[in-house]
């Protein structure tokens, strides 16, 4: 039932708040289950992602983030999670990867709110600190 995925959801992000990605990742994954295409779906499977980059996991982390891809009608998901698998990439060391995914974001989702973000990481000069 739709009520009870907006449930799990709920759940998983008041678990993650609280710094339990372990056991948010069980009910976001309820959250996911049926392979509905909706934004319940799009939230979670992002939030599945954050989960693995708060464990420090950035293989599960990247895996996870781009299984957004599937919920095409939901950009504000798919602009998160190319963020956040830049963000995986830069755990990971992989720097240039990382900078290629944030250009990637900036060209497909110009106007979404991470992309300003994007922008002010791709224009940062080494040595600055903010």
């Amino acid at each position: 039932h739709p009520l009870t995925r907006q449930g799990q959801l709920g759940l998983g992000k008041a678990l993650l708040k609280q710094k339990d990605a372990e056991t948010a990742l069980k009910k976001l994954a309820l959250a996911v289950r049926g392979n509905q295409i909706d934004e319940v779906g799009a939230e979670a499977q992002f939030l599945i992602g954050e989960c693995y980059l708060g464990l420090n996991e950035f293989d599960l982390a990247l895996i996870e983030f781009k299984k957004v891809e599937a919920f095409k009608l939901f950009d504000h998901w798919q602009a998160n999670a190319l963020y956040g698998q830049s963000v995986a990439l830069d755990g990971k060391g992989e720097a240039d990867l990382a900078t290629e995914q944030l250009k990637n974001l900036v060209d497909k989702f110009p106007r979404s709110t991470v992309a300003r973000e994007a922008r002010k990481k791709l224009n940062k000069k080494p040595g600055d600190d903010n």
